[in-house]
C-alpha cells in the first residue's frame, strides 16, 4: 500500500510521455556495451552482429535477437542496439509500450484501500459456514512421529556431550576412564591458565666457590694448617700446595714449554757427557750455563 502510494507520487512528476527513466538508463549502459559488436547488414533490416567469436542475427522488423534477451524483456539488447544504430535509428522506438510513462501512470491510477480490523467487521447475516476439506489418507504406512519445528531437536537423539560414572568429568565414558582429569584440563575447563614450569636458575661462579666444600681446594687447606700451626714452615708449604695446585689446573704458556725444551736439552747433553766419560775412564766436564 505504502509503495503503492509512492510510486503514484513519482510518476506524477514526469513530464515527458515517453519511456520511464530507468529504462532509459538501461539504454545508455547497453549501447556503451555495444561498441564492441561489429553489424553486418544482410538485407530488410537483417543484420549479423559479431560479438567476440558469436555470431547473432538480428531482425529489426520483427524485433527478435538470437540471444533471447529482446524477446523476453521487450528492450533491446546490445546486439539489437547495435543493428539499430547502424540502420540509423533511435533505440527507444524499438522499446515495448508497456515501459512508456502512459503505461506506469495507468498501473499506479488507483488507490489500495485501508484495511480496518477484524472486530470492526460488520456482520453478514446467513453467512455460509465454511468446512474444512476432508482428509485422504496417503499412500503408505503412516508415519508416528510428529513433523517437527526448524531448530527443535530430533527425538532419540543421543546428546552430544558424555559425562563418566567413575570420575564424573565429560568427554569420556566409564570403560575409557583413566583417573580423571588432569591438572591442566580441569584449568582449561574453568578457564584458567596453567602454571608454566619454571626452570631452575643457573649458579654463578660466586655461589659455586661459596657452596663448594673446602676439601677440593688444596690451597685453602694449607692456609688453614697455616693459621692453626702459626709456623712458617707450613706459610712455605701453602704456597708450595697453592702453587701446585695453580700449576695443574692452569695450562701451560708457550714461555714454560720453551723453557722445558730447553732444561731437556741440557739434560740430555749432560747425560751424553757422564757415558762419554765412564768409558774412557776420564772426569766428566760441567756445562757452565
Amino acid at each position: 500500500m505504502v509503495r503503492h502510494a509512492t510510486r503514484q507520487q513519482l510518476c506524477e512528476q514526469w513530464a515527458n510521455d515517453g519511456i520511464c527513466p530507468n529504462i532509459v538508463i538501461q539504454l545508455r549502459k547497453l549501447t556503451k556495451d555495444s561498441r564492441l559488436c561489429q553489424a553486418f547488414p544482410s538485407g530488410r533490416g537483417a543484420y549479423e552482429i559479431h560479438d567476440g567469436k558469436a555470431k547473432l542475427p538480428v531482425s529489426l522488423n520483427e524485433r527478435t535477437c538470437a540471444c533471447g534477451r529482446w524477446q523476453i524483456t521487450g528492450i533491446p539488447c546490445k546486439h539489437g542496439i547495435k543493428a539499430i544504430l547502424t540502420h540509423g535509428r533511435d533505440p527507444l522506438s524499438y522499446v515495448s509500450e508497456w515501459y512508456s510513462v502512459a503505461r506506469y501512470k495507468l498501473a499506479y491510477n488507483g488507490n489500495i484501500a485501508p484495511v480496518p480490523d477484524k472486530e470492526q467487521w460488520p456482520e453478514v447475516p446467513d453467512a455460509p459456514v465454511l468446512i474444512p476439506p476432508q482428509m485422504k489418507r496417503s499412500v503408505g504406512r503412516p508415519s508416528r512421529n510428529r513433523r517437527r519445528e526448524e531448530g527443535e531437536q530430533q527425538k532419540g537423539k543421543r546428546s552430544t556431550t558424555v559425562n563418566c560414572s567413575i570420575c564424573k568429568s565429560a568427554g569420556h565414558n566409564a570403560t575409557t576412564c583413566k583417573g580423571g582429569l588432569t591438572a591442566k584440563e580441569v584449568a582449561e575447563q574453568q578457564g584458567k591458565q596453567p602454571k608454566e614450569k619454571t626452570q631452575p636458575k643457573e649458579k654463578t661462579k660466586a655461589s659455586r666457590k661459596f657452596n663448594e666444600p673446602l676439601q677440593s681446594d688444596p690451597a685453602a687447606l694449607a692456609l688453614i694448617d697455616m693459621l692453626i700451626s702459626g709456623t712458617e714452615d707450613h706459610f712455605d708449604e701453602a704456597h708450595f700446595r697453592s702453587d701446585e695446585a695453580e700449576a695443574s689446573t692452569s695450562k701451560p704458556t708457550k714461555k714454560r714449554n720453551l723453557g722445558k725444551r730447553k732444561a731437556s736439552t741440557t739434560d740430555d747433553s749432560v747425560n751424553d757427557d757422564l757415558i762419554e766419560a765412564m768409558l774412557t775412564g776420564s772426569q766428566p766436564q760441567c756445562s757452565q750455563e
